[in-house]
């Protein structure tokens, strides 16, 4: 299985509260009577977020992201033939000048892997972090690093590993060529990886923060940084299952 994650900034006009109600009971109806190859639908509705470091010259170009969609297929080919079908060329797409600022569209196309937790269960938080790995790492080896880091918080920090619920990793699909278009943004994994962590409350996003921190600490085989601090983001989030 494969998802697009597509990290929306909202078209000037609207209050951060008007998309998120826009996006979900409008587009998201519109959503539901689409093609049948779209096996999940969720959006995840940000409620607050951090970006970049303080010498970070790229971080309007990130800054204020309202909601993030993640769409599940089966295959590549799967996805596309949704993206070609008519009922999301004529219906859906038109529909997402309403919210969506496609000049600032963040897309990536992932595959996941989901890396056990001490305490599974439900939880009502999700935070998605966004990682540019450091210069000079290759995927290969930050993606086995980033495996390493996350197993070795969890035994480092006892108070986070009591929190977390549940830990997914999303890495780049590596495909040939050009990617998929989303509206007028073409399809680019632009980040390393991408992780999804859930807590249950709100209260509990300070070990977040203890777990972000500690993963910057973490270094690659030869000491080097592992992750590039200046270029990534995460965002706290609760979701919207549309689909699914």
């Amino acid at each position: 299985m494969i998802k697009q994650m597509i990290a929306v900034r909202r078209r000037p006009g609207l209050t951060h509260q008007e998309c998120l109600d826009y996006v979900e009971h409008t587009h998201g109806t519109i959503a539901r009577g689409g093609p049948n190859g779209l096996l999940r639908y969720v959006q995840s509705h940000v409620f607050d977020s951090a970006f970049g470091a303080k010498a970070d010259g790229g971080y309007q170009q990130v800054f204020g992201r309202d909601f993030v969609t993640e769409l599940f297929f089966e295959s590549p080919e799967t996805m596309k033939a949704n993206a070609e079908s008519e009922y999301v060329r004529t219906v859906v797409r038109p529909d997402e000048r309403n919210f969506n600022d496609f000049a600032n569209v963040i897309l990536d196309l992932m595959t996941e892997t989901e890396l056990s937790v001490p305490q599974p269960g439900p939880a009502e938080i999700k935070v998605i972090h966004y990682l540019k790995k450091a210069d000079g790492l290759s995927a290969e080896i930050f993606e086995q690093q980033w495996v390493a880091a996350h197993e070795a918080i969890m035994g480092e920090l006892p108070t986070v590993a009591a929190a977390l619920r549940r830990y997914v990793q999303a890495r780049p699909l590596r495909m040939g060529g050009q990617g998929p278009v989303h509206g007028n943004s073409v399809m680019a994994n632009t980040y390393g990886g991408i992780a999804s962590l859930w807590f249950e409350q709100e209260v509990d996003l300070k070990e977040f923060r203890a777990y972000e921190q500690a993963l910057l600490r973490q270094t690659g085989p030869e000491g080097q940084p592992l992750i590039d601090s200046e270029r990534s983001f995460f965002l706290y989030t609760r979701e919207r299952v549309i689909i699914g």
